[in-house]
């Protein structure tokens, strides 16, 4: 839903979180152009002011979610090809009721899917490169942990700061696992619904391309079809002379 000034300044106050729970914090402020668009939320973290651009966040009930604008795009799409997978079926049932030019809507839907579906294969796109970078986030953090150990190891910090950083960096790799599912749920989400909607559009397809089977019209002319008969099982009647023969 589109938002205007007004909606963006009833934000200012509320409470912001990171969608994978790496931090809370209180929106002070809109980034904004000199003509009044909004170009994103300004928050406060621990004393640190950090912005958002508007593709970065949504509202949720009762606070603001920052979190990757992929996986925020990923929802909006899954939404609207949900709605479209909808109207196909809709469309194409044979039970629906009333009057309705099926070619005029499905000519307009069927443009409203292609529009939505070069948006969603390249919001897939998108995450699978998403996917790519998290995984070499994970790997990062993995030899980090691996880093922790073998200092411990030579001795080369306390068991206190050994246990607050092995603590601090694997609650970041649980958090990296959490992002790289929800990617992955993503990306299978995404291609099942277009292959769903692909398959109601096909079966439409096939159905009207199935020709109707005619049968030749046979007319029949009941007096000569009776005729016929009577010749068929009829005996001939020989002479009295002849049979006697």
């Amino acid at each position: 839903m589109a938002m205007d000034l007004s909606d963006y300044a009833r934000l200012i106050g509320m409470e912001v979180r990171e969608r994978y729970g790496r931090f809370r914090g209180r929106i002070v402020g809109l980034d904004m152009t000199p003509n009044g668009e909004v170009k994103g939320i300004v928050y406060e973290n621990d004393g640190v002011i950090l912005s958002r651009g508007i593709e970065a966040f949504r509202v949720r009930e009762g606070y603001v979610e920052v979190g990757p604008p992929s996986i925020f795009r990923a929802e909006d799409c899954m939404s609207k090809l949900n709605l479209l997978k909808l109207q196909f079926e809709a469309i194409y049932s044979g039970d629906r009721q009333g009057p309705m030019d099926s070619r005029a809507l499905t000519d307009e839907v069927e443009r409203a899917y292609n529009e939505v579906k070069a948006t969603v294969e390249a919001c897939i796109r998108s995450l699978e490169a998403r996917r790519e970078r998290l995984e070499e986030r994970k790997r990062w953090l993995l030899r980090l942990l691996l880093s922790m150990d073998v200092v411990k190891k030579l001795g080369m910090v306390d068991e206190r700061g050994y246990l607050e950083a092995y603590e601090a960096l694997e609650t970041e790799l649980f958090r990296v696992y959490r992002e790289i599912e929800d990617t992955s749920i993503f990306v299978a989400e995404l291609s099942a619904k277009l292959e769903d909607i692909e398959a109601i559009k096909s079966g439409a397809k096939e159905a009207e391309e199935i020709p109707e089977i005619g049968f030749p019209e046979i007319k029949v002319d009941g007096h000569n079809l009776a005729k016929e008969i009577i010749e068929k099982i009829s005996v001939p009647v020989q002479a009295e002379g002849e049979a006697a023969k």
